[in-house]
């Protein structure tokens, strides 16, 4: 697998005045894990001016990464990098964003707001199809003491309560080890175990509540369908046989292309070549939905070459013409065979 971790630093200013100054830190450990689990090779980590969408959509082309583990700032239909570059945009297919790059993915995103609709957007099997969002809904809040940042206890930098337990989850997915429901599991515990701890004042607990609250694990719906395919074969008397080919059921999944054998059968009863057609017909089974296409075809008998006919001629040696055979005897029984192919 691959993982690719964006921490852009950089957002409205690029220092402790800026929510991302506090975040830095944790993304750079979510790096440090990753790349020692999975190798330098499986790990790509943009920090500061990297982390811009030239930079990002070309690592999709090329780097096609598994995982996407993101922070910066956002809102409901945009997530954005190192000074606020936009990256991610619910529009962002007819900028030239390919659906492969998103298609079946994990994007871990911590930014304000974008789980709303950029992430229904990444998740929709219309538009990108990833198999994982997990962020925000709604405004993500910290407290800090202004300055400090990643402290050895939350007395000391609050920001521990909040990003810690996002740092182990997504670092656990980022290396493979843990899927992104496990991810939201583990969050969601950790600010729990934080709000039922009588040590932590409640103008802390009021914004993990708030975070807790708004942390939405977006997945890809999945859809069944049905399928029936039909041929309409002519028959000598000017009516059609409607035959069943093939059916069954299968997920509807990128590219979106299915391929099914079918053997037209033979029949004396139809016409040794006519006009008829192919139709298929699909049918959501875990949703509403239903529809069908066909296509005009010809039905052709082959021709069988004539079979070549020949003479056979048989005489019996034995037993003798008038002979007595008595019965419980064996015999035996001798008998000449000529063939010869008729002209």
């Amino acid at each position: 697998m691959r993982t690719m971790i964006i921490n852009p630093l950089c957002g409205h200013t690029c220092d402790e005045n800026d929510g991302l100054w506090y975040i830095y830190p944790y993304w750079q450990q979510i790096y440090d894990y990753v790349k020692n689990k999975i190798g330098t090779q499986n790990t790509l980590y943009f920090e500061k001016e990297q982390a811009v969408k030239d930079v990002i959509w070309t690592a999709h082309d090329t780097f096609k990464p598994d995982v996407v583990i993101a922070t910066g700032h956002g809102n409901y239909w945009v997530y954005t990098g190192y000074k606020l570059n936009t990256i991610y945009i619910t529009d962002m297919r007819e900028q030239g964003f390919k659906k492969e790059w998103a298609h079946d993915k994990t994007f871990l995103v911590l930014s304000c707001r974008t789980a709303k609709e950029l992430g229904k957007y990444f998740i929709n099997p219309f538009t990108l199809g990833a198999k994982y969002y997990l962020g925000w809904d709604e405004d993500y809040v910290i407290l800090v003491v202004k300055g400090r940042r990643k402290g050895s206890h939350w007395y000391e930098t609050p920001d521990l309560l909040f990003l810690k337990p996002i740092e182990e989850a997504f670092e656990k997915v980022g290396a493979g080890e843990w899927s992104a429901e496990q991810a939201y599991e583990y969050i969601r515990r950790k600010y729990e175990e934080h709000l039922n701890n009588p040590e932590i004042p409640d103008d802390c607990k009021k914004w993990i509540e708030w975070d807790l609250k708004h942390m939405k694990l977006l997945k890809r719906e999945e859809l069944k369908f049905k399928y029936v395919i039909k041929a309409y074969i002519p028959k000598r008397d000017g009516t059609f046989d409607e035959v069943v080919l093939a059916q069954g059921e299968d997920w509807y999944v990128y590219p979106y292309e299915y391929a099914y054998d079918i053997t037209i059968p033979e029949k004396d009863e139809y016409v040794d070549e006519g006009d008829g057609k192919i139709k298929v017909i699909v049918e959501l089974v875990n949703a509403k939905g239903r529809g069908e296409a066909e296509v005009k075809v010809k039905f052709k008998r082959e021709k069988v070459p004539p079979e070549k006919e020949y003479e056979v001629k048989v005489t019996i040696e034995l037993p003798k013409e008038g002979q007595v055979l008595k019965y419980g005897k064996t015999y035996l029984c001798e008998f000449k065979v000529e063939i010869k192919e008729k002209s």
